[in-house]
């Protein structure tokens, strides 16, 4: 039996520093507040250990001093831990992204972890927070897979509002593809379509059979986010 190697995406670096932003709809008052680590926390929010802090308990934020330097949270509304990374005095907030993954070895998805039930994908609907339209965009990462960006305004009937398609003509274009563009061979990217959402789902879907796609050469794993 072949034993499955799981080298390190080649992607990984650059996927951990792409987060994602949700604009809040509030006017910012420039109070400074107590903040939980190295993030500042301004009004309305505040830690919850401190309501008199916050504007009311949606705008309480987590506090765990398990981590050095203690990391804020959100939770959404399926109880989904949303880490803080950071939050402007002019409104809007940053959060660590999720991602949609699936790996590959010759003629087989060997793992794959998509945002494509209530548990994974982000959930607004109990929080003062909408997806921003202007401060995000939706990247794929990989060949021959067509990555749909699935979003909805404030219910769980979601629509296909918008995505991008990824493809490789050879492993040698990519190797030698040495630049910041996302034009589609290895990579692309779309906007937001739509202002005040509350529910982002993102699903992976191929374009070709598995087992006859390019990816099986080029790249271990695809990524959406």
């Amino acid at each position: 039996m072949m034993e499955i190697v799981r080298p390190l995406s080649p992607f990984s670096f650059f996927i951990r520093l792409w987060y994602t932003f949700f604009a809040m709809r509030f006017a910012s008052i420039p109070i400074a507040k107590p903040g939980c680590g190295k993030v500042t926390i301004p009004y309305p929010f505040g830690i919850d250990s401190e309501k008199s802090c916050s504007l009311s308990t949606p705008y309480n934020i987590h506090c765990d001093t398990s981590f050095d330097p203690p990391q804020p949270y959100l939770f959404d509304n399926n109880d989904t831990r949303l880490e803080i990374i950071d939050i402007s005095q002019t409104g809007q907030m940053r959060i660590r992204n999720k991602l949609a993954t699936r790996c590959y070895q010759p003629r087989e998805v060997v793992e794959e972890s998509i945002m494509n039930n209530q548990e994974q994908h982000i959930n607004l609907a109990n929080l003062p927070l909408v997806v921003s339209d202007t401060a995000n965009k939706f990247i794929g990462i990989g060949c021959d897979d067509d990555l749909a960006m699935m979003v909805a305004s404030t219910t769980l009937t979601l629509g296909h509002l918008g995505g991008c398609v990824t493809s490789c003509y050879s492993p040698e274009d990519i190797l030698k593809q040495n630049d910041t563009s996302c034009l589609g061979n290895g990579c692309c990217q779309s906007e937001i379509p739509n202002k005040g959402l509350k529910i982002v789902m993102i699903i992976e879907q191929p374009m070709v059979e598995v087992g006859n796609t390019t990816n099986n050469d080029v790249f271990y794993c695809s990524a959406a986010f």
